[in-house]
């Protein structure tokens, strides 16, 4: 797989070190890129520039957000392949974490500081989110998302999986 079918493809199986390589490359790229920048127009917004030059600011970083957001979908869904999963239970993933941190916001703005249990149920499921696309093995062999990534896969001579002993 290649860097662009890699970063723009939701088709194939990665796995968890390409995965892992991913978050550590957005990490690098936020730090590198996307902090200089958001600093730098900071400064502008402080200097009173033009309505244009702040609208032409805004679009630049949501350009560059929206990049991010899509470029981790089309990593994540392909992760999810791997594990031999649709890439539609990102979709869950989001919700629930919309959800969730609505009902924490709401329970904030009314004073209710019950919001705990939300948060609490917020981070058991960023861990279980973190353990099915960062910690868990993908299935072993082929799977209807493609080949196994790790090149493990069913002998087509002796039926068992490379590495098992062959059957007498």
């Amino acid at each position: 797989m290649n860097i662009i079918q890699f970063l723009f493809s939701f088709h194939g199986r990665i796995n968890r070190a390409k995965y892992w390589l991913f978050v550590l490359g957005v990490w690098v790229w936020i730090f590198v890129s996307v902090t200089p920048l958001l600093r730098t127009f900071s400064v502008s917004f402080e200097d009173n520039k033009s309505e244009s030059q702040i609208a032409i600011a805004i679009i630049v970083i949501f350009g560059w957000w929206l990049a991010l957001i899509y470029i981790s979908v089309a990593v994540m869904v392909k992760r999810l392949h791997d594990r031999g999963r649709s890439g539609w239970l990102l979709l869950l993933f989001f919700s629930l974490a919309l959800v969730l941190g609505l009902l924490e916001k709401a329970g904030d703005i009314a004073g209710d500081y019950r919001g705990s249990g939300v948060t609490l149920g917020g981070l058991i499921f960023m861990i279980w989110q973190i353990i099915e696309l960062g910690c868990l093995r993908g299935t072993r062999g082929p799977n209807r998302y493609g080949p196994d990534p790790l090149g493990g896969g069913v002998s087509p001579t002796l039926g068992g999986r490379p590495g098992e002993p062959t059957p007498t």
